[in-house]
């Protein structure tokens, strides 16, 4: 279920769609929630296409009301999940928001960064000079095997929350 109550299965293929996007995040990572505007970006320009976003919550300690209101805060709109015990942190081998994965069903394609914005903590780039989901996402749809799958996103480690 989602925050909403609505029932989610990122990880299984439907006739609407083949490809899953999970990305990782928590209310308070900095890094994460700087990448809004171009979480929504990523969104707005798949909207066409067979993928589906979820926005995971992987702090425990978060509720559906912390999420929502989060989600509101922030102006996500993609579907809102709750992963207190780590199950798609788990699937995906995520280690820091905000990691993003791409799954085609239960296969995973690709976990890592959205891109390079970040080159350490505390450096960020004026503009990022990769597109690492997306060219994941753009292979995944091809059936192709993503280049770079596993580039370590720079953000908040999630291992701490565990």
């Amino acid at each position: 279920m989602d925050v909403d109550g609505l029932p989610r299965v990122p990880l299984q293929a439907s006739v609407e769609t083949d490809v899953s996007v999970t990305i990782f995040i928590t209310t308070d990572c900095p890094i994460a929630n700087g990448y809004t505007p171009q979480i929504q970006e990523l969104i707005a320009s798949y909207a066409a296409k067979p993928v589906r976003f979820f926005l995971v919550h992987v702090d425990p300690e978060v509720t559906a009301d912390d999420a929502r209101e989060h989600a509101r805060e922030f102006g996500h709109t993609a579907s809102i999940l709750l992963d207190p015990e780590h199950l798609l942190v788990n699937a995906a081998g995520a280690t820091n928001t905000p990691d993003a994965a791409v799954f085609v069903g239960e296969t995973l394609h690709y976990c890592g960064r959205i891109n390079d914005w970040y080159g350490d903590l505390g450096r960020k780039r004026p503009q990022p000079t990769t597109r690492d989901l997306a060219d994941a996402i753009d292979a995944a749809l091809a059936n192709k095997p993503v280049a770079k799958p596993w580039p370590p996103a720079v953000g908040c480690t999630i291992a701490d929350l565990r």
